[in-house]
């Protein structure tokens, strides 16, 4: 979603000028496996959400912008993106196999000032961007195939995750590394269910060299952002007894960046100038990133642990 003043565009004769660019943003993937009608099968469920959602609003290069009013450059974007894995309830026919939950996403809210304002009145550049990111992976009765050697450590699980990571973006155009399902004992190689989430978010206002004066009254550089990720994996409805392996594994790689800066070689002339980095608006003012990895019962080998959850989070703010 963009809305811009195009380089070397002309505006002329203007009062106010606004450039706002606003999306409402969701994506969302289910899996359910089924049940087996005679002897048991292979039946894994995967769900997997890839989401690039950009909202731009820009004022591009060119000749200064000129207005007897006010001069407002705002991007606003609210995303939700989830994924959502379940295996059958069914006992007995219900079939065996990893129940995975994937949601790749990268988010970003940018406002951009590319040439020099003069205004009468005030001058407003901000971005906000929320973000609501989900991974819930619930196993089977059965469970997932346990290895006919068990005890060993290994890496299947992250193989697997990665095996659906590439299938949705073939190209490596996401950012982020995607979290390993390992402890400092080792990997795991075999789990049930699984939810991941891997995933960028910003909210930023860039002012690039093109603009080295802004001219206003009052004169607002401001980012706000608040991004919440949930990873759940539940193995505890595996049967007990099951011959299946009842691990769960949630993971959450997150980088969250929320940033208003006025760069240097850039000179602001008004009455008063407020830059600020902080929490958006209308929402309960506290990001939650969460990991939850519930275990079951089932007889089959785990590799090292029942559960793992990990949340690796890097979280810039900065004005």
């Amino acid at each position: 979603m963009t809305a811009a003043v195009a380089d070397s565009a002309t505006v002329t004769g203007a009062t106010d000028v606004a450039i706002t660019a606003t999306n409402a943003h969701r994506a969302e993937s289910t899996a359910r496996m089924g049940a087996t009608g005679g002897s048991v099968a292979l039946t894994p469920a995967v769900a997997t959400t890839r989401s690039t959602a950009t909202t731009l609003a820009r004022l591009g290069s060119g000749a200064t912008l000129e207005t007897s009013g006010a001069v407002t450059i705002e991007a606003e974007q609210a995303a939700t993106v989830g994924a959502t894995s379940e295996g059958s309830a069914a006992g007995g026919t219900a079939g065996v196999g990893l129940s995975l939950a994937l949601v790749l996403a990268d988010l970003r809210a940018t406002a951009r000032l590319d040439r020099d304002v003069d205004a009468d009145g005030d001058v407003r550049i901000a971005a906000t961007g929320t973000a609501d990111l989900d991974a819930s992976a619930t196993a089977s009765a059965s469970g997932a195939p346990g290895a006919s050697s068990g005890g060993a450590g290994g890496d299947g699980v992250d193989q697997a995750i990665m095996k659906e990571r590439d299938h949705a973006d073939p190209g490596g155009s996401q950012s982020g590394a995607t979290p390993s399902a390992s402890t400092s004992q080792g990997g795991v190689a075999v789990a049930a269910a699984v939810g991941v989430i891997v995933g960028t978010s910003t909210a930023e206002v860039l002012i690039g060299s093109g603009a080295t004066t802004i001219d206003g009254a009052a004169v607002t550089i401001a980012a706000a952002g608040q991004t919440d990720a949930d990873a759940s994996a539940d193995g505890s409805s595996v049967t007990p007894g099951a011959a299946g392996v009842a691990a769960a594994v949630a993971l959450v790689g997150l980088d969250t960046v929320t940033r208003a800066v006025l760069p240097v070689g850039t000179t602001v002339t008004a009455d008063s100038l407020a830059i600020t980095a902080g929490v958006a608006a209308g929402g309960d003012g506290v990001s939650v990133v969460r990991a939850d990895a519930s275990a079951g019962a089932g007889a089959g080998s785990v590799s090292v642990a029942g559960s793992v959850a990990i949340v690796l989070l890097d979280s810039v703010t900065e004005a």
